[in-house]
């Protein structure tokens, strides 16, 4: 018997994008199968979903009311180097100026992916969606500092975009170089 995270690496992970024909066909198939179980969830239902993949199940169930912790890994993406304090202030940004503005609370995801040569970094929330006028040039201090200090440590082969996600809130994409450990 292989562990948790030995099943998804090798069995579940590389496939669950495949199967589900990409990113947003698997949010609304994930959907789909959560409100087909008719789960009697309430705000103070838990919800542990292992082996989460890129929220298929835990953003709907979440969406539904409940507290979700979501464990998903990968052998290969836990050996990706990150610069220090990357993830931190976007994940505060998240909060302050998402989840934290909503009555019932919300939901931060953070996913790491690979392309390539690449680590993509997403850190979604599913609070208030940017104002109908925000330009992408509209940024704060922090992010702009961020993109500054990835422009340092990566030059062009690195970026962060902070944009609308799509089916509400907002997400921010860091691209870097996949360097491991």
């Amino acid at each position: 018997m292989t562990s948790v995270a030995e099943h998804y690496a090798h069995h579940l992970g590389p496939i669950y994008v495949w199967m589900a024909g990409g990113p947003e066909a698997a949010l609304k198939a994930g959907t789909a199968e959560i409100e087909a179980l008719n789960l009697p969830l309430t705000a103070r239902a838990v919800v542990l979903d292992l082996g989460a993949g890129f929220g298929m199940h835990s953003i709907p169930l979440a969406r539904r009311g409940a507290r979700v912790t979501a464990i998903d890994t990968s052998s290969e993406l836990l050996r990706a180097q990150v610069p220090n304090l990357l993830l931190q202030p976007l994940v505060e940004n998240t909060i302050k100026h998402g989840i934290a503005k909503r009555i019932a609370g919300g939901t931060v995801r953070i996913v790491a992916t690979r392309q390539n040569d690449a680590l993509l970094l997403t850190i979604h929330n599913d609070g208030p969606v940017l104002p109908a006028d925000w330009q992408p040039t509209q940024i704060g201090v922090g992010i702009g500092n961020l993109r500054t200090r990835l422009q340092i440590l990566h030059g062009e082969k690195s970026g962060l975009q902070l944009r609308p996600a799509s089916g509400g809130g907002v997400e921010v994409i860091v691209n870097l170089p996949f360097t491991e450990k």
